[in-house]
C-alpha cells in the first residue's frame, strides 16, 4: 500500500494544479466581463443607424447628397436624394458593408445614367463657353471637311436639324464619303448622320485636278 500511495501522489498533485489554473482563468474571465462560450453580441438597430449615417456623412462621393437612414431588424432603408446613379450605388455599398446589416433597401432618388451623361455634356459645353446648336454643329463639320486632305476637294453640303446632320452633294470616292460621315459623327452634340443624298462622283476628283 505504501508503494501505491507514493505513485499516486504526483498524479494527484498535478490534478490539483490543473484545477487551480482553471479556476483562476474562470475568475479572470468573470472580472473582464467575458462569458465562457457566449455568442458574439448582436448590434442594435440604433447602433447600426448611427454607424451608417457616420459613414455616409464622411464619404466625399456623397457631398451633394441628402440621405436618411432607418434600420429595422438589421435591414437598412436608405431614402432621400443623390446627385448621380454612382452616388446612389456608393451609399448602398457603404451601408451593406457595415457589420450587422443583413440587407439594404435603396430608395434613394437619383438621375439615371443617361441623364447624368446628358448633364455632363451640357456642363462641358458651358465650360468651353460655346453653346451647341445646329448652326454650331454645321460650322464645325464644314471646318473639318475643309481641313482634311481626303475631303477638302469634295462638293459636300452640310445641314443640321435637331442635332441630326444631313450630308448632300458629291464626294470624289467611296472613301471620301466614308471619311465625311466619320468626321461629322465625331463632332460634339451630333446624334446621327444621314448621308443618303451624298453621292459618289469621279467628276469631283477630275475637277480638282484641272484646277
Amino acid at each position: 500500500m505504501k508503494i501505491t500511495r507514493n505513485l499516486l501522489t504526483p498524479f494527484a498533485s498535478a490534478l490539483l494544479l490543473m484545477t487551480a489554473a482553471q479556476a483562476q482563468a474562470i475568475s479572470l474571465n468573470a472580472d473582464l466581463g467575458v462569458a465562457v462560450g457566449a455568442a458574439t453580441p448582436i448590434v442594435s438597430d440604433t447602433a447600426l443607424n448611427a454607424t451608417i449615417s457616420t459613414k455616409l456623412a464622411a464619404d466625399s462621393r456623397l457631398k451633394a447628397s441628402n440621405i436618411s437612414v432607418t434600420t429595422t431588424d438589421h435591414v437598412a432603408v436608405l431614402t432621400g436624394t443623390a446627385p448621380s446613379a454612382e452616388a446612389k450605388k456608393a451609399a448602398e455599398d457603404l451601408a451593406l458593408h457595415v457589420e450587422g446589416v443583413t440587407r439594404v433597401d435603396n430608395r434613394i432618388e437619383a438621375p439615371s445614367a443617361m441623364a447624368s451623361l446628358g448633364a455632363e455634356m451640357k456642363a462641358g459645353a458651358a465650360h468651353t463657353g460655346e453653346k451647341i446648336t445646329d448652326g454650331w454643329i454645321s460650322t464645325k463639320i464644314k471646318t473639318q471637311l475643309l481641313a482634311d486632305e481626303l475631303t477638302k476637294a469634295s462638293e459636300i453640303k452640310v445641314s443640321t436639324k435637331n442635332n441630326v446632320v444631313y450630308l448632300r452633294g458629291k464626294a470624289g470616292s467611296a472613301e471620301e464619303k466614308a471619311k465625311a460621315i466619320q468626321l461629322a459623327s465625331g463632332i460634339e452634340g451630333v446624334k446621327s448622320v444621314n448621308a443618303s443624298k451624298l453621292t459618289v462622283s469621279a467628276d469631283v476628283k477630275a475637277g480638282a485636278a484641272v484646277n
